[in-house]
């Protein structure tokens, strides 16, 4: 098990650093989509394993993580699937031996006719019968292809659904250094090792069952220098392959990359429209994305020059053998040493011999092609966690909703502790405000709160309960957060709000629009509450999303409620409607809010039981006992734990 953690070596081995190893920080200027740096890391752990003893074993080992997603080791019918397709694959190198001798012993007959009068219709039906059972299109090999592709789909399925699990449960540090079209590509590429399953059962087993046959089918017909010839030829197409192909890794890993960057710029450039567009740089990104294209066709290019070399190698190694076989047969026959009808079944045969040969490359290729494909993937895959359930870890309990910061530390890198040793107490019913400068801590202290980091130092405790030992699901389903940036599903305004209770009733959807003071906007929609918002809700004004968000939180009445300056984006007269709103949202229950202006919280219809004062460094607690003017609380408030300034009569530092 790895965790995230920062500041990892730039090339740690494979599978042991986390998503950064291969989402690193671009170079500035136009080489922006440059992936030399990612190519080195991968290249020189290739030549570590090369280098150790049984590193290549080691590194292939790795991808034993994905071998449940693609045997279906718990599902019967489609291990019955599995074992058709074993039995039909093997039904066909049988098949292979049979029409060729099948055809040889027509022609024979046939010559024999020629004397006797006699058409041999039985073995004409039964070649007949071999021809079409070894169709591609009605024989066994459709009735594999068939099997095969369920088989891929169903792990193509579980491979997609297992990469967006793992991506889920990856903590918040992971997703807010990640490259969200580098991690979607990834994640694309399941298909790559669902084909896997495919490749050995279609095209590795039946090669070497092939081979065996190929050598024991000459010899009989002809002798062991047959045979000789056979094994020379496939030990001549193997060499030629295992080598051209060591240079096609590269160039594939090269289209691979490219693409990557390909679809990254593109994403990119697609979802920042906006910003493309307020600075009138659409000819300029057009210019980075020609040269990612560019760099893309002249490595897809390299690829298929490299694979032409290597077809027309392996051709000469089979026209070489086919050359040498048939002159050996030629001489056994005017020598009367065989039938006719056998150089017939040998040449129909040659086919048979080399069509392994070439499936030989092909696998060798398309499983070498998978791996560099699928390295992405068991990147991600081997990025684990530190924010997990706790072993035995049961839900959480909040018969009343107490919440307890006992001595907290925490710090984003080790050089910088941005949470340092707070501790504070807010009771059920009652509303903590956390107010203080830029990068203070205060929206790091919710997200402590909702367990999306781990303290470093002291506990945090719900009803007595460390946050720590009970199911992170639990913890999060208790509370009801607001962002300060609310961000919206492509979906109707109806589906977005109705997030926060996936059950809930369009009336009670309605009924918290009301609250939050946007029904009445949403009705001057061009479709109402099934009108579509846009990608991240773009259709929308910032004050309309952050009213949508808090209908959503109003929605799921959750135990305890975090705004994270939710109310910043909107006008006085919608803030005080919405704050009264809130009110009844939170009566007998926790509020926790953090700003920047004390706007949002001296005017709120519940006056915080505490503020927490955080200046950068050190968060501080501090009791209102009363109100005072804005100008004046928010000198005191801010200044005071930095500056010394006493406190006025009626406003009092716990």
């Amino acid at each position: 098990m790895l965790s995230y953690q920062h500041d990892q070596d730039p090339c740690p081995p494979l599978g042991e650093g986390e998503i950064e190893d291969w989402t690193e920080e671009w170079p500035e200027g136009d080489d922006y989509d440059d992936d030399s740096s990612e190519d080195e890391c991968f290249g020189e752990r290739e030549r570590k394993y090369v280098e150790d003893d049984g590193g290549w074993y080691r590194h292939l080992k790795q991808y034993a993580i994905f071998w449940p997603y693609i045997w279906p080791a718990r599902n019967f019918k489609f291990q019955l699937y599995l074992w058709i397709l074993v039995a039909s694959t093997l039904a066909e190198r049988a098949l292979n031996i049979l029409y060729p001798r099948q055809l040889g012993i027509v022609i024979d007959k046939l010559y024999d006719g020629l004397t006797t009068g006699v058409v041999p219709w039985k073995e004409i039906l039964l070649w007949i019968l071999y021809a079409t059972l070894g169709s591609q299109s009605c024989g066994l090999p459709a009735l594999g292809e068939v099997l095969e592709s369920r088989l891929s789909n169903w792990s193509r399925f579980q491979l997609s659904v297992a990469a967006f699990d793992h991506i889920m449960s990856l903590p918040m540090g992971f997703h807010d250094s990640k490259d969200s079209g580098e991690v979607i590509k990834a994640v694309e590429q399941a298909g790559a090792l669902a084909s896997i399953l495919k490749t050995i059962l279609l095209e590795t087993l039946p090669f070497v069952l092939d081979m065996v046959a190929a050598c024991w089918y000459v010899t009989y017909l002809l002798d062991a220098y047959a045979a000789v010839i056979v094994i020379f030829v496939g030990v001549s197409f193997g060499f030629v392959t295992y080598y051209i192909t060591i240079i096609m890794m590269k160039a594939r890993r090269e289209v691979a990359t490219q693409g990557r960057a390909e679809s990254r710029k593109l994403y990119e450039t697609v979802s920042n429209w906006a910003t493309v567009a307020f600075f009138n740089r659409a000819k300029y990104e057009r210019f980075r994305l020609t040269q990612t294209v560019e760099r893309s066709v002249k490595a897809s290019q390299w690829d298929i020059d490299v694979s032409s070399i290597m077809f027309a190698c392996q051709e000469i190694c089979e026209i070489l053998g086919r050359l040498m076989i048939s002159i050996l047969a030629a001489f056994r026959i005017v020598r009367g040493h065989m039938p006719v009808g056998n150089f017939v079944a040998l040449e129909s045969y040659w086919d048979t011999i080399t069509t392994p040969l070439w499936m030989l490359g092909h696998t060798y290729r398309q499983i070498s092609s998978d791996l560099v494909d699928a390295e992405r993937l068991l990147q991600l895959f081997k990025t684990k966690s530190d924010v997990i359930d706790a072993p035995g870890a049961r839900p959480i309990q909040i018969p009343a909703g107490n919440v307890e910061f006992s001595d907290v530390s925490f710090g984003y890198h080790k050089s910088n502790t941005t949470v340092d040793a707070i501790s504070f107490v807010a009771q059920p019913g009652q509303t903590v405000a956390l107010v203080g400068e830029t990068g203070s801590g205060k929206s790091t202290i919710l997200k402590l709160l909702m367990r999306f980091y781990d303290v470093q130092k002291g506990c945090i405790k719900i009803d007595g309960q460390d946050i720590r030992d009970v199911t992170l699901d639990s913890v999060r389903e208790a509370f009801g957060f607001v962002p300060q940036a609310a961000a919206l599903f492509n979906t109707s305004i109806l589906d977005n709000v109705k997030y926060g209770r996936l059950d809930a009733t369009d009336e009670e959807v309605y009924n918290a629009c009301k609250a939050a003071s946007i029904h009445d906007k949403i009705l001057t929609f061009p479709h109402g509450y099934h009108t579509k918002v846009g990608e991240r809700g773009v259709k929308l004004s910032g004050g309309e999303l952050q009213r949508l968000a808090i209908a959503r939180v109003i929605l799921k009445n959750p135990r305890i409620v975090l705004l994270d300056e939710a109310t910043s984006a909107l006008d006085t007269e919608t803030e005080s409607k919405i704050q009264n709103a809130l009110r009844q949202l939170t009566l007998g229950i926790q509020e926790i809010f953090q700003g920047q202006r004390l706007a949002h919280i001296a005017p709120r219809p519940a006056t915080p039981s505490s503020v927490i004062v955080s200046a950068k460094g050190e968060p501080q607690k501090h009791r209102v006992h009363r109100v005072v003017p804005f100008g004046l609380a928010l000198r005191v408030l801010i200044a005071a734990p930095r500056l010394s300034i006493n406190a006025p009569d009626g406003f009092q530092f716990a």
